[in-house]
Protein backbone atom coordinates (compact mmCIF):
# COMPACT_ATOMS: atom_id res chain seq x y z
CA UNK A 1 0.00 0.00 0.00
CA UNK A 2 1.54 3.14 -1.19
CA UNK A 3 -0.96 5.58 1.04
CA UNK A 4 0.13 3.37 3.79
CA UNK A 5 4.00 3.99 3.19
CA UNK A 6 4.22 7.30 2.47
CA UNK A 7 2.01 7.95 5.74
CA UNK A 8 4.88 5.96 7.76
CA UNK A 9 7.36 7.98 6.16
CA UNK A 10 5.21 11.85 6.83
CA UNK A 11 4.91 10.00 9.98
CA UNK A 12 9.02 9.30 10.91
CA UNK A 13 10.19 12.73 9.18
CA UNK A 14 7.66 14.76 11.87
CA UNK A 15 8.83 12.51 14.39
CA UNK A 16 12.43 13.32 13.60
CA UNK A 17 11.56 17.08 12.92
CA UNK A 18 10.05 16.61 16.84
CA UNK A 19 12.84 15.30 18.69
CA UNK A 20 15.72 17.76 16.28
CA UNK A 21 13.85 20.88 17.85
CA UNK A 22 13.30 19.50 21.32
CA UNK A 23 16.69 18.43 21.70
CA UNK A 24 17.64 22.14 20.03
CA UNK A 25 15.73 23.27 22.77
CA UNK A 26 17.25 21.24 25.38
CA UNK A 27 20.57 22.63 24.24
CA UNK A 28 19.18 26.53 24.46
CA UNK A 29 17.92 25.70 27.68
CA UNK A 30 21.25 24.15 29.06
CA UNK A 31 23.38 26.88 27.29
CA UNK A 32 21.45 29.75 29.75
Amino acid sequence: MPSLYTFALVGASLAGNFVSAAAFAAAGANAR
